[in-house]
């Protein structure tokens, strides 16, 4: 939508109050924000942590940073788009806002742009002549033989929720629910939605019995979880194995599964279901007839009588079966492939893996999937019944981040938005994923912006004239060596007696090249200058390499297609 001077100044009047305020808190426009990071004066370290104010750069046009984990972390810049084809779309920080200019030479002869509206006929003799054919902003009049716009189709439902809008489409307003708004953070509360009816609406509380009746069932709002707690009767902080823990003696707290085995006493201390010289732990016990041999790495032995087992005795240190070598994390196989040190579903890596899914009923409209049945909200048959997903649309409305056509995608995640001005990015953002992220119509790898992408080097230079550098080996066109020979790339006579190549394209490389007859390269005090091995192959007048072989005669000339 395009501002009129007076919205510009309201606008402008803000920002200087922002930079005002921003200035009061000790920060100004050109604060390089470095401070964020404060030293310790105890140690001398740095601290990460920051605030939502330390992390702003003053800047309207790249963004709102955020301060994420103690760390700042760049905004997403704003999509300066109106959707109207006659205005100059632009981000202006002077103004702090996107601005919308238009431009009468965009539209058709006789007809001039119009800020919100877009094109409309300059002169009119009855209403019909201003109608251009769109219902959302309003019917067009013709005044005093001049048209005017008309008053845009107002679409507030009353309902707080929805997203009330006006599409060309389907000829009229849309009220799409967006049950973020109703979220009011608390997991406990049940799931608020928007009914597109009567507005906000909550859902029932989570259901938190874990059918064991020994455990306390309770909903924690700081997890967002269910909590079930089995009973501790010797307070060691480990529940009793009797009500699904793994505490073997609820009743003695020197018994639980974090223990040291005692050899003697008779008890299995460690909860491990060995009592005494039958745990491997005793092993290196005198009492238990510890007998010194090397350490085998992997046998869950104490081999050596040290006190140490395995991958934890020194003796390991390099044995294959302790050194990690990083792969892709495998999530279900007890295994630290990635070497980070955390496990399977532990492992970040592994969100959303089926093998870390624990099954729950499906929440419609969370944009996870609860039941692990790889379907989410919508796409999930058992959303079916619910209101969120009966009222659809058949199309993704792609300037909001909600699934508006019930599919499981929202957004700009959703193929129906591919290629909208809504979804555009700066530039091709991935090079393999098969979307067009810039909109320019270029897709992957043919975008010059994945030129130097990795998955889009070829093997050898695959043109000589495209200014791109084909396999990515820091050399382009007529730089690379395997243009050399190409048409594009031959010089009027030999411009090197020295790089290996065929600078001209006539089979004659440096030295064999005539050009290069008087290149000291070529020749020593006038007399002859032997290379190391024959390059004229071509004819059979020059012996480079004084061997007294000429040309194809010449056994070093065997490689070469002219022989």
């Amino acid at each position: 939508m395009s501002k009129h001077p007076s919205s510009r100044f309201i606008l402008f009047f803000g920002f200087m109050i922002s930079a005002l305020i921003a200035h009061g808190c000790g920060r100004s426009l050109i604060s390089d924000f470095s401070d964020r990071f404060e030293e310790d004066a105890s140690d001398g370290s740095t601290s990460l942590e920051c605030e939502e104010l330390d992390c702003d750069d003053g800047l309207f046009c790249n963004g709102v940073e955020i301060c994420v984990d103690g760390e700042c972390q760049p905004g997403e810049a704003p999509r300066c788009n109106d959707g109207i084809a006659c205005t100059f779309d632009s981000c202006s920080e002077e103004e702090g806002a996107c601005v919308f200019e238009p431009s009468d030479a965009l539209c058709e002869p006789g007809e001039r742009c119009e800020p919100g509206f877009g094109c409309i006929r300059e002169s009119c003799t009855v209403d019909a002549d201003c109608d251009d054919g769109r219902i959302c902003n309003g019917a067009e009049r013709c005044e005093d033989e001049r048209c005017v716009p008309g008053d845009p189709m107002v679409c507030d439902d009353g309902i707080e929720c929805t997203i009330d809008h006006c599409d060309e489409g389907i000829g009229g307003c849309i009220h799409v629910p967006d049950h973020s708004r109703c979220d009011d953070g608390n997991f406990c509360n049940g799931e608020s939605a928007c009914d597109p009816d009567v507005g906000c609406v909550t859902g029932a509380p989570p259901d938190c019995d874990d059918g064991v009746a020994c455990t306390i069932d309770s909903c924690d709002p700081d997890r967002n979880a269910c909590v079930n707690i089995g009973p501790d009767a010797d307070g060691d902080g480990f529940i009793d194995a009797e009500c699904g823990g793994n505490d073997c003696d609820d009743g003695d707290p020197a018994v639980h599964p974090d223990a040291t085995e005692d050899c003697s006493n008779g008890v299995d201390d460690d909860c491990d279901g060995l009592i005494d010289c039958l745990d491997p732990d005793c092993a290196p016990d005198p009492a238990c007839g510890c007998i010194p041999s090397p350490e085998v790495c992997g046998d869950g032995i104490d081999n050596d009588c040290d006190g140490l087992t395995d991958c934890d005795d020194p003796d390991c240190a390099m044995d294959p079966a302790c050194v990690c070598i990083p792969s892709p994390e495998i999530c279900g196989d007890g295994i630290d492939n990635d070497c980070d040190g955390l496990v399977d579903c532990d492992d970040p890596d592994c969100e959303g893996d089926a093998a870390c899914c624990v099954p729950q009923p499906e929440a419609c409209g969370n944009r996870v999937d609860d039941d692990c049945d790889g379907l989410i909200d919508c796409e999930d048959p058992d959303c079916s019944e619910d209101f969120r997903c009966r009222d659809c649309l058949t199309f993704e409305l792609c300037a909001w981040d909600i699934d508006a056509n019930c599919n499981g995608l929202y957004g700009c995640d959703d193929p129906d938005c591919f290629g909208d001005p809504a979804c555009c990015e700066a530039t091709e953002s991935s090079c393999s994923d098969g979307i067009d992220n810039d909109c320019n119509g270029l897709v992957d790898c043919a975008d010059p912006a994945c030129a130097s992408d990795p998955v889009c080097c070829t093997t050898s230079e695959t043109s000589c004239t495209d200014g791109v550098d084909n396999d990515c080996d820091g050399l382009v066109d007529c730089a690379d060596p395997d243009c050399s020979g190409n048409p594009a790339c031959c010089a009027p006579s030999e411009t090197s007696c020295t790089d290996g190549v065929d600078n001209d394209c006539d089979g004659l490389v440096d030295c064999a090249d005539p050009d290069c007859s008087s290149d000291p390269a070529c020749s020593t005090g006038g007399g002859p200058f032997c290379l190391p091995f024959e390059v004229a192959c071509l004819g059979t007048f020059l012996d480079l390499d004084c061997d007294g072989l000429y040309g194809c005669d010449d056994p070093d000339c065997a490689w070469s297609p002219l022989c």
